[in-house]
């Protein structure tokens, strides 16, 4: 059913006031030192004309089968490609990650030849993060201590606990409470990992966490990265209460990405994403990653930007850090977001996801707007348009113009599309 809002800036509510660096990325630590990583989708499997089929096994054994891996040199930091487009995404944070990190470990003094301690338990995990806090505390006072990294998910609606696709939901795992209870060292940053689920290649080991792409615009889908936030929120208020929430690992699906991350589809996801946390609390998300495997803001090597990229950088230029009740329920059609508009100008600044695949959605205008609408020729294009202006880099690597368009009265939303509405005051 086609979906009516109507747009009051000047009722709405105050929320919170969020983070100017709210969109952050993560660096894969194979970006860093090189290494294997995820093997790419073919062109094919990201369109959706070729289905992925992937082998089966367990964790370990997949993210060593050379079917699954390819090796990539370490990333050209020196690149004036990639300095121009991180530089257009920023300011934000930068944290290099992942979990092949896992894979490098130090024994100082020669006793453990590589191997780690056995019956190590969350209590010692405690004992050595208070340790390692307190020593932070006293040598470098101005550092934010963050954690514990909460890998768990939500639990769904039928009753299983896959949806957000963190580690602890593939392995057996303990609860964020076991890793903090008895923690003497205050620490300044919560923090959890969220994944819309698992990719294709992860597949075969949690079935009950890969999503269909079918369902990647439903508010099912949807509603993981809110739920996320609000299901840790409590745990931030008991373990680092006052303190900022850190999503430290963030997107579609773990393990590489679905084959549609780098698509337009993904778009409805992230931008929801950073609308419902918004909504939720303070704090950043690090979006895996900046330019690794399929869920990177820019190609692997190349650093193409893939439509996310667009995406958040309008986030950045109109979203501003004073968040508003929009007044509107969460439904198909009508995901609607407001926040200040960045630029400090009176108005406010809107983004409504219709995510409906085949209705309209007609919003009343308090007057005159700003109009910045997001659509794509189909949902898994490569390519998304602004204004029906294809998104490419120009000439030394120059983000397109993306000119808003005037707009008064009434407004159509086409289906599948993400628009930024900015009012005057």
């Amino acid at each position: 059913m086609a979906e009516f809002i109507k747009l009051s800036p000047d009722t709405l509510r105050q929320l919170r006031t969020v983070d100017e660096l709210l969109v952050s990325y993560n660096v894969e630590m194979t970006e860093v030192t090189g290494g294997t990583f995820w093997k790419a989708y073919s062109p094919e499997e990201i369109a959706g004309t070729k289905p992925f089929e992937g082998p089966v096994g367990s964790l370990a054994n997949h993210t060593a089968m050379a079917a699954l891996m390819q090796f990539y040199p370490p990333i050209d930091l020196k690149s004036e490609k990639l300095r121009k487009l991180a530089k257009d995404i920023g300011p934000a944070w930068v944290r290099v990650s992942g979990t092949w990190s896992t894979k490098t470990y130090y024994d100082f003094d020669g006793k453990m030849g590589g191997k780690s301690p056995e019956g190590y338990t969350a209590a010692n995990f405690v004992r050595d993060q208070d340790l390692f806090n307190r020593w932070l505390h006293e040598n470098y006072p101005g550092c934010l201590a963050v954690g514990p990294c909460s890998t768990v998910g939500i639990i769904g609606e039928d009753g299983d606990n896959a949806l957000g696709g963190g580690i602890a939901d593939v392995m057996p795992s303990v609860s964020t409470d076991e890793l903090m209870d008895g923690a003497t060292e205050p620490m300044e940053v919560y923090s959890y990992h969220y994944y819309n689920g698992v990719s294709e290649r992860l597949q075969s080991i949690m079935p009950m966490a890969h999503w269909s792409p079918e369902k990647a615009h439903t508010e099912e889908y949807l509603a993981v990265a809110p739920g996320m936030a609000r299901s840790n929120a409590p745990l931030r208020d008991r373990y680092v209460p006052g303190g900022q929430m850190w999503v430290t690992e963030s997107g579609d699906a773990g393990g590489g990405g679905d084959t549609w991350a780098s698509t337009y589809l993904d778009v409805l996801r992230t931008l929801n994403e950073l609308g419902g946390f918004s909504a939720v609390t303070d704090g950043i998300i690090f979006h895996n990653t900046l330019a690794s495997s399929d869920y990177g803001y820019l190609k692997p090597e190349v650093f193409d930007p893939r439509p996310n990229f667009f995406a958040v950088v309008l986030w950045n230029r109109l979203m501003g850090t004073t968040v508003y009740d929009a007044a509107e329920p969460i439904r198909e059609g009508a995901h609607v977001y407001a926040h200040s508009r960045h630029d400090g100008k009176p108005g406010k600044a809107y983004l409504v996801i219709n995510n409906s695949m085949t209705e309209t959605t007609t919003v009343e205008l308090p007057g005159k707007a700003e109009i910045y609408q997001l659509t794509a020729e189909t949902p898994r294009a490569s390519v998304m348009q602004c204004n029906g202006k294809a998104l490419t880099l120009g000439e030394g690597y120059a983000l397109p113009a993306m000119d808003p368009v005037a707009a008064e009265g009434t407004l159509t939303l086409p289906a599948l599309s993400c628009t930024f509405i900015v009012t005057e005051g």
